[in-house]
Parts: structure tokens; sequence; C-alpha cells
């Protein structure tokens, strides 16, 4: 660096260099390691910890799930803080910085998610209870029961004024949850359109299990030229019927 800012050496530069040994080897590992115990001190001084124990009214699977903690302050829904649920049910986050939290539970099957939850054990965000996080210390009197969550189907037809192109797996129907949680909450399910019974230009779809929530509902083509029709679902106690529209811009031009 000396060399780079055209300062004059000094006479460690021009010593020759040392070749290392074991004992300089040795006395350095132990500066490294006192180096890094003395960091971890001063970071666990300034950030703290949520630790607790999750409840689960009813058990489905060997899958625990995934918490996560979500700052009030602003968080990115692809990278957040996470931390796995044990087989007792005890989980302990990393460290955070100080504030307050939301905790989410979220545990999924089959690429769709089966439970999302909030602290202390609720579906929407604006019921759901903050938990501070002080600087240097733990909050570990966490209890989270997570409450067994009905789902209800979602079917529909989809509509296209032209079915040439639409192969077998070109076609598929999504539901993506506007609900705002940290994981991209979504539903999907492939349409062939091949065939002419009943309908050639007639499709149904069948999204058997849904958690309760505000959904988009959409359909995507694997081509050019095609347009949807998006609407939204508002899932709450009772099975949704919808009805989308897939169209050829250039037959409608």
């Amino acid at each position: 660096m000396r060399y780079l800012r055209n300062e004059r050496p000094i006479a460690r530069d021009l010593a020759p260099t040392r070749p290392s040994t074991p004992e300089n080897y040795a006395a350095q590992e132990v500066q490294r390691h006192h180096d890094s115990e003395e960091f971890q001190k001063r970071y666990a001084s300034v950030t703290g910890k949520i630790c607790g124990t999750v409840f689960e009214e009813k058990g489905k699977d060997g899958n625990n799930g995934i918490l996560s903690f979500l700052s009030t302050k602003g968080y990115s829904p692809v990278e957040h803080p996470t931390a796995n649920i044990n087989a007792d049910g005890s989980f302990c986050s990393g460290r955070l910085g100080p504030g307050k939290y939301y905790l989410y539970f979220a545990r999924g099957s089959g690429g769709s998610l089966t439970s999302a939850v909030y602290y202390p054990g609720v579906s929407e965000p604006i019921k759901a209870t903050t938990v501070e996080v002080i600087a240097g210390q733990a909050q570990s009197n966490i209890t989270f029961k997570i409450p067994v969550q009905k789902t209800y189907p979602v079917r529909g037809i989809i509509s296209a004024n032209d079915k040439a192109g639409l192969d077998a797996r070109s076609v598929s129907v999504s539901l993506i949850n506007l609900d705002g949680g940290p994981f991209l909450a979504s539903y999907n399910q492939t349409v062939d359109f091949q065939g002419y019974f009943p309908l050639p230009k007639v499709k149904y779809f069948d999204f058997e299990s849904v958690l309760p929530g505000r959904y988009i509902a959409y359909v995507s083509v694997l081509g050019k030229d095609w347009y949807t029709k998006k609407e939204e679902v508002n899932v709450t106690t009772r099975m949704k019927l919808i009805s989308l529209q897939l169209e050829h811009t250039k037959l409608i031009e």
C-alpha cells in the first residue's frame, strides 16, 4: 500500500520474509481464535435473539416447517432471517438487530403452502403480535401455537378463442397470494387443451385445498400472442368457482 501511495518504505518492508514455522502458525491460530471470540462478544452485545417453542394443534407429517423473523421496518420476501424448528418444537433465531419483529410460520407440501400463520396464531398480519428484540438479550419465552387451518376448493373453467398450439404441457393456471407474506404463496396446475371431449376450447381446473386469503388467478401459455384476463379471488369460508379467458390476440385484432 505504501508503494501505491508513493510513500517511502520502512525497515520492515525491506526485511526478508521469514519462513513460517509450526510455532508461528500455532501463535497465529491462537490470535485468530481470540479475535473471533472478541468479535462474537461485541456482536452479541449489540444484537439479540428470539427463542421459544412451536406447538401444533394437530401434526400432519414430518415437515416441521420454517419460522421467519420479519422486521416491522421492512424485509425482503426473498432473503430474511429464518430458523428451522426442532423435532421437539423448539426454535431459536440467529442474531437479530434491535427492533420489533413479526414471527411467521410456514410449511408446504407438493410445492404449495399448507400452513401460513403469524404469531401468536393468526392468519392475517394486521392481527399479529410483534416481538421486540433488545440488544444483548434473548427473548426466550415465546409460545407459538399453530392452529389447524381450513382450506377450500377453488374450481373453474378456462375458455380459449383458439386452441391451435395449446399442447398438453403449454397451459397452466396459477393462484398468487396478494396478502404480502414473506413467501410467494402460490398454487399451480397444468391444463391439457388436447382432445375434443367434452368441449375443444373449454377446460376445467380444480385446486382442492387453498388456504384463505386474497389471490390473483391467471393463465400462462408457453407461446406468443396470448392474452389472459386475470381475476381476483377472495378465498374465505366456502368453495370458489371462477372463469378465466385465454385469447389469441391475432384473432381479436
